[in-house]
């Protein structure tokens, strides 16, 4: 026996049709969706890959920065120990002193208004001594609050004053003379804060 379908109705196809396209764009959004999803993953997974990267980072950073830390310490140890040990090496009668005269007749540089001395113990007496002798005209006269105790390496606390740009003195050679504005106590802060810089723990 043969039964014949009934026929679809126009209408019925339209709405067919209509569900049909409907599923595809449905579909297309779901697979749109997914692919977002993947790259989002993705994403996920590099930012992931570049945080942990910058740990490692900044853990290398930490390790460099406490070992350049832990040099400078063991820098400055040395340093020290190298200074005392300078310092208590010398005899007595070669440790260095520090001596300035003060011109009572103050002159333009290169005579300037003082002079400074960098001399072992035991010379330095005679040469200041006959210094004042030699030059009456300057009327020379000892500086005592710079006559300083033993200093293991003067020549470099006089070249650092000489490079100082903002010391208060003007040097030529190893006269001096007082900055504008600046006065004779100032000159014997600064000489004795340099010479102690140089040569103190």
């Amino acid at each position: 026996m043969i039964v014949n379908k009934p026929k679809k109705s126009d209408s019925q196809e339209s709405e067919l049709e209509a569900l049909a396209k409907r599923l595809e764009a449905v579909s297309l959004d779901l697979r749109n969706m997914q692919l977002d999803l993947e790259d989002a993953n993705d994403d996920l997974v590099s930012a992931q890959e570049e945080l942990e990267d910058t740990r490692v980072k900044l853990n290398e950073t930490e390790l460099e920065l406490k070992n350049a830390q832990d040099a400078l310490a063991a820098s400055e140890v040395a340093r020290r120990a190298a200074n005392r040990d300078r310092v208590v090496a010398r005899p007595e009668n070669k440790q260095e002193v520090f001596a300035v005269l003060k011109f009572r007749r103050p002159q333009p540089l290169p005579v300037g208004a003082f002079r400074l001395f960098a001399l072992q113990r035991k010379a330095v007496q005679s040469t200041l001594s006959l210094f004042i002798a030699n030059n009456p005209d300057l009327d020379a006269v000892e500086v005592d609050e710079l006559r300083f105790d033993r200093s293991p390496r003067g020549q470099y606390v006089y070249q650092h004053m000489m490079d100082d740009k903002l010391a208060p003195i003007k040097f030529s050679r190893r006269n001096f003379e007082l900055k504008d504005g600046h006065t004779e106590d100032e000159m014997v802060e600064y000489i004795l804060s340099v010479f102690n810089t140089h040569t103190r723990e």
